[in-house]
């Protein structure tokens, strides 16, 4: 505390300058307080961090207090003109001038150093963080080149040619996406980058950073865009290859469940008729089942070229035609084993069952209904023309000849009178209403069974 004189005869101008004293040591120590904890704030900000986030954070924090340094260099400035005044007025001791004049230095002493410490301190922040930043920046460029070549060695691998080789390339894939999340780290912490203007290098390293960011989030971007549309890609593909399998399974299960019925039907040696007419049920049942099974065949077809049209890949194409080829060779030799069958069992009516008769035959076509269609490209088509006649010592059962004239005048007599009635005037409204196809394929059915009773009557 600076005492004023004691010289009673100076007492106006001592007041004065012990006022002017007041002034200057109130507003000296508020100062003096503050450049301390300035000081001790600079002290706590600690050593400058290695991770790029955490010196952004230094740095930010760092230039509020620059601001609050600058908003203080006024109160400082202040003070010590303060003192100067005083010091100017003369009216001090000399003792009281000495003490202003050393509190003025010192003030002025320690002003200066935390000035300089902070300036240096924000040199330091700036010069870490822009390593720092161009540092993530040259990992950036480098991991985008690294993923630009892995991604274009990815498009150039076909895809396939095998279900499990395109698992594995989904899980490539899926791979790459995580490593793109990951590195999304990198990218946002760039997109926030800190750049300090220096008016040593101006505008132009400004502009060449702005440029250089440009094209790495353009490449960026490019990265990501491929790797959505190929992952869509992947898994539209999958899913057709997938169906593509399972229907492929089903429809191979199929086809051996089909070939171990036909192998199953006994087509010779029958020990009775009843034997012999469930073999030829069975069979109609099966063509009832391959004549539905069509349709799987073609979607089958439907499904490889939706996926072939997609992948674009000649060795899957490749392999998918000879697995449909095999497919069809089994079919054609289901087929041919059906149709092997029933001539089978049809040259068995003819030689070594002489004694089927129409009733006999009326309750198989009964027992399959709903293969009416069946059974007659059965009996038109598939059974062998009769054999030539043959005079053969035998004795004619003229009873069941006269059953069978009867049984085959009473079915052309029906035929007769539903072709009548389908051709009626009367009819012609029913047909627009109406569904008729029954009573068509019953009509049908008569004549194959007129021509199975004929056949059977060539032969007794």
């Amino acid at each position: 505390h600076l005492k004023a004189p004691e010289d009673k005869s100076f007492g106006s101008s001592l007041m004065e300058s012990e006022v002017n004293l007041d002034r200057y040591q109130t507003a000296l120590e508020e100062v003096l307080s503050w450049l301390l904890s300035a000081e001790d704030t600079l002290q706590a900000q600690g050593e400058i961090s290695n991770d790029v986030e955490v010196v952004k954070e230094q740095f930010h924090t760092h230039e509020g207090y620059m601001m609050d340094l600058t908003a203080h260099q006024g109160r400082v400035g202040n003070i010590l003109q303060l003192g100067s005044q005083l010091i100017g007025t003369g009216k001090l001791s000399e003792d009281e001038e000495t003490e202003v004049q050393e509190q003025m230095n010192l003030l002025n002493s320690r002003w200066e150093c935390l000035r300089v410490a902070s300036m240096e301190k924000q040199s330091d922040l700036h010069r870490v963080l822009m390593d720092l930043q161009n540092q993530k920046l040259k990992e950036l460029n480098d991991w985008l080149t690294k993923t630009e070549e892995r991604t274009r060695k990815m498009e150039e691998e076909p895809l396939g040619p095998d279900l499990e080789d395109l698992k594995r390339q989904v899980q490539q894939h899926k791979v790459l996406q995580e490593d793109l999340e990951q590195e999304q780290v990198r990218v946002n912490s760039l997109t926030h980058m800190v750049v300090v203007v220096d008016e040593s290098s101006g505008d132009h390293a400004t502009a060449a950073l702005e440029e250089q960011l440009k094209v790495l989030g353009d490449r960026w971007a490019n990265i990501c865009r491929w790797t959505e549309d190929r992952w869509v890609l992947l898994q539209d593909i999958l899913l057709k290859w997938q169906r593509l399998t399972e229907e492929q399974c089903l429809f191979s299960a199929w086809l051996s469940e089909k070939e171990d019925a036909v192998n199953r039907i006994h087509t010779t040696g029958f020990k009775d008729q009843n034997e012999m007419l469930s073999s030829l049920q069975k069979l109609a049942v099966l063509k009832a089942d391959l004549e539905k099974k069509k349709q799987s065949m073609d979607k089958l077809y439907s499904l490889k070229q939706d996926l072939l049209s997609t992948l674009k890949n000649k060795s899957v194409t490749q392999k998918m035609e000879v697995w449909l080829e095999n497919f069809a060779r089994c079919w054609d030799n289901l087929v041919q084993k059906l149709e092997k069958s029933t001539a089978q069992i049809s040259q068995a009516v003819t030689t070594t069952q002489p004694s089927l008769t129409q009733t006999t035959v009326m309750e198989t076509v009964t027992m399959v209904t709903t293969r009416e269609q069946i059974l007659v490209k059965h009996a038109q088509e598939e059974l062998p023309p009769p054999p030539p006649q043959k005079k053969r010592q035998i004795t004619v059962d003229s009873e069941i000849r006269k059953r069978l004239d009867v049984d085959i005048t009473e079915l052309h007599s029906w035929i007769t009178r539903s072709e009548a009635v389908l051709q009626s005037p009367e009819f012609a409204i029913y047909r627009k209403e109406g569904n008729f196809s029954d009573l068509k394929e019953k009509v049908n059915v008569g004549y194959a069974l007129i021509f199975i009773c004929v056949h059977i009557l060539c032969c007794l």
